[in-house]
């Protein structure tokens, strides 16, 4: 008679959830010092190291499959988790904003001697608003760069800002010279557009827009010169023209 015995195998079993935390390359919106590190993963043991830039500040071996560790507002970090000397290992980057804002405003002319120059014209910005087992995700677009933003305490607000550049003010008209008079400023940069997309979220309770045109410069004070016996003060310059504040489009996705 033959016996056929099984054998069973304790396999670990992994439990639900996100793979990682926080997300790879990830920029993290906190007032906090601590991040939790979160793996799912098979495995008793594991091997977790982090590293600031190319400094590793932290390592340990622990059987949680979560750990604890100091960041720092502005920090770029690297980090691995491992089973064993012989798997392999992945590496997950994140940061900490030192800042809860993001700027893609026009550039202020530049001053130089003559008329002021005009400042130039806020982004164009896609913004998206999702939110996922890690929490309310933040995601902008801007050409081809992406930034992953994720608020990690509630309360947090993040401002955005397309605003255009301010024009340059106009030079001084030169006293008793061929050019008394005053120069014109520079024009004022046109305010951004902002497309912002979500699905459930109201955008208002997470982010601050600004997409408002920027300032016209000033025109210069004129200069002086002699009409016979009087000593005449020239006209001032104009200030440059106007911009138009940009706009905000919010869309609506499919759930």
């Amino acid at each position: 008679m033959w016996w056929v015995v099984w054998l069973w195998v304790a396999v670990p079993q992994v439990p639900a959830g996100p793979a990682f935390y926080p997300p790879h390359e990830s920029i993290l919106l906190q007032s906090s010092g601590l991040v939790h590190l979160t793996w799912n993963r098979p495995g008793r043991v594991f091997v977790v190291r982090l590293w600031k830039g190319d400094t590793l500040v932290s390592q340990v071996t622990t059987t949680e499959r979560r750990f604890p560790v100091s960041v720092e507002n502005g920090g770029s970090y690297t980090w691995t988790v491992q089973t064993s000397r012989s798997s392999p290992v992945e590496k997950h980057s994140f940061s900490v904003a030192d800042r809860f804002e993001y700027h893609s405003d026009g550039r202020a002319g530049i001053s130089t001697s003559g008329r002021g120059l005009a400042g130039t014209n806020g982004g164009q910005l896609t913004v998206e608003l999702t939110r996922n087992e890690h929490g309310m995700n933040l995601y902008i677009q801007e050409r081809q760069e992406a930034r992953h933003y994720l608020f990690c305490e509630p309360g947090l607000k993040f401002a955005i800002s397309a605003r255009g550049g301010d024009g340059s003010a106009g030079s001084a008209g030169r006293d008793f010279s061929g050019h008394p008079q005053g120069y014109d400023g520079g024009g004022a940069g046109w305010g951004g557009n902002i497309r912002v997309v979500t699905r459930s979220a109201p955008w208002r309770d997470y982010l601050d827009l600004d997409v408002r045109a920027g300032s016209p410069g000033p025109g210069g004070a004129g200069g002086w010169y002699r009409d016979g016996e009087d000593l005449v003060q020239a006209s001032d310059g104009e200030p440059g023209r106007p911009g138009q504040g940009g706009r905000v489009e919010t869309k609506i996705a499919e759930p």
